[in-house]
């Protein structure tokens, strides 16, 4: 299985104009050993640890088991980009979800509209804490998706 899918496409020359470059990014899980797999990959892929969040550090409500875990970490190598977060509940196999960076509102809005349709909202599109849109989703195909659109890069 391959390890990372980074792919940075637009759909056609004038979205290319209006927007930044969309940006599709593998989001692995782990089952509360983030951090170690986040040290096991560097070994191999000798890349950058570019950010990592716990759980404690958000206003979101956790365990105390969960508190010093990996939210979120961004891992980047040879042009790659990986995201992390550790979970009571993932399992082999449904680990993986594909996260695209949107470059508008007006893009994620209709990439979000368009995926979700017919499938299972895990989260609906909204304003987040960390100053993004967001919102996550399992598509027909149950592939699981997560939509992000940082805000602060449209000022």
């Amino acid at each position: 299985m391959p390890l990372s899918i980074c792919l940075r496409f637009s759909r056609n020359t004038e979205t290319i104009n209006k927007h930044a470059i969309m940006k599709l990014i593998p989001y692995l899980n782990f089952k509360m050993n983030a951090e170690e797999a986040i040290n096991f990959y560097h070994r191999a892929l000798n890349g950058q640890i570019i950010s990592m969040q716990r759980y404690k550090d958000s206003p979101m409500e956790v365990s105390e088991e969960m508190n010093n875990k990996v939210m979120h970490a961004e891992y980047s190598f040879n042009g790659n980009t990986l995201y992390f977060s550790d979970s009571e509940s993932s399992n082999a196999g449904d680990n993986i979800a594909l996260s695209i960076q949107c470059g508008s509102e007006e893009e994620i809005n209709a990439i979000y509209n368009t995926l979700s349709e017919g499938g299972k909202i895990i989260m609906p599109l909204q304003d987040t804490f960390w100053g993004a849109k967001f919102g996550s989703f399992q598509d027909i195909y149950d592939i699981r998706w997560l939509l992000n659109y940082d805000k602060s890069e449209s000022k």
